[in-house]
Formats: C-alpha cells, sequence, structure tokens
C-alpha cells in the first residue's frame, strides 16, 4: 500500500508514553506512521487503532532497534507499506542510572546500541552508505555516507523569554 504524497514517518519506541503522544500527532497532522516497538505488541496495535480510528493510516513493526539488521528492517518495513520515509524520530531509548564505577561495559554498550548505535547504522544505509562500519575503506572516512535529503527538521530553539 504506497501512499503517493504522503509523508511518512518512522517514531521508534511509539507503543507507549511520550513515542505513543508522538505518533498520534503526527497522525492527526496527516503523516503515515510506523509505529515502533520492542515488547509490547497490544501497546502498538492500540496506538494503530487509534490512528486508524481517526483517519490516519499507521503500521506497527516490532524490531530492536539496538540491532543494525532490524533498525534497517524498519526503514524497509516503511517503503514497503507506505513507499518512502521523510521523517525519523529517535525516541526509543533507555537509561540504567548507576555511579560510573559500577556501570560495567555490558550495560554501557546496551544503553548506546539502543539509544543511537542501530538507528544511526539504519540511517545511514538509507542515504546509501553501509550498515556496517568499514575502517579499511580509503574514499571516503568510515563514519561518513552519501548526503541525502533530511531525514527531519525541528526549528531552532528559542531562548527563554525573560520577565
Amino acid at each position: 500500500m504506497t501512499i503517493k504524497g504522503q509523508r511518512v514517518a518512522i517514531v521508534t519506541g511509539a507503543s507507549k508514553g511520550i513515542g505513543r503522544a508522538i505518533a498520534l500527532q503526527l497522525a492527526k497532522d496527516g503523516i503515515a506512521v510506523l509505529v515502533n516497538y520492542s515488547s509490547s505488541p497490544g501497546a502498538a496495535a492500540a496506538v494503530v487503532a487509534e490512528i486508524e480510528a481517526g483517519g490516519g493510516k499507521a503500521v506497527a513493526v516490532q524490531a530492536d532497534i539496538s540491532s543494525p539488521s532490524a533498525a534497517a528492517d524498519l526503514f524497509n518495513a516503511a517503503e514497503g507499506g507506505f513507499g518512502s520515509v521523510d521523517i525519523l524520530v529517535n525516541n526509543a531509548g533507555i537509561l540504567k542510572l548507576a555511579p560510573l564505577a559500577e556501570t560495567d561495559d555490558a550495560s554501557f554498550e546496551q544503553q548506546i546500541a539502543i539509544n543511537l548505535t542501530g538507528t544511526f547504522r539504519a540511517m545511514r544505509k538509507q542515504l546509501g552508505g553501509s550498515a556496517t562500519v568499514d575502517a579499511s575503506s580509503t574514499s571516503r572516512p568510515a563514519w561518513s555516507a552519501p548526503m541525502g535529503r533530511p531525514m527531519a527538521s525541528m526549528p531552532p530553539a528559542r531562548p527563554p523569554s525573560r520577565p
């Protein structure tokens, strides 16, 4: 089901909380939404049902975004269902609070993978780069990818008003 002329958003962690609110607002704004969830299929289905009840288009897709291949699958699902991806809201994330001296490498790496790595690699692949870092590349730095259109933009922050 390709939707011509309609913008499409992927919202990670969209089954609950802030992600749910973001997905619902995007749908109200006329944007088709891919509702990503990791472990709450019922909650994700409820978000999709609410969007569709309001006349919007949505699909729920399970993916652990800490996995580069799963994060890339989100883009593939959005393109397969809606035809393109215009907006990415990287909402999913975790924060394990502990003193630095008590935080092990595995915990730190899990937080970085969920919060940043999987989505970064999927976006890089979407823009024509590799889904994995190739440190042997001599044609461009290992971290770079061809630049395409921006995935999303936000207005500049305004300084707080003073009384």
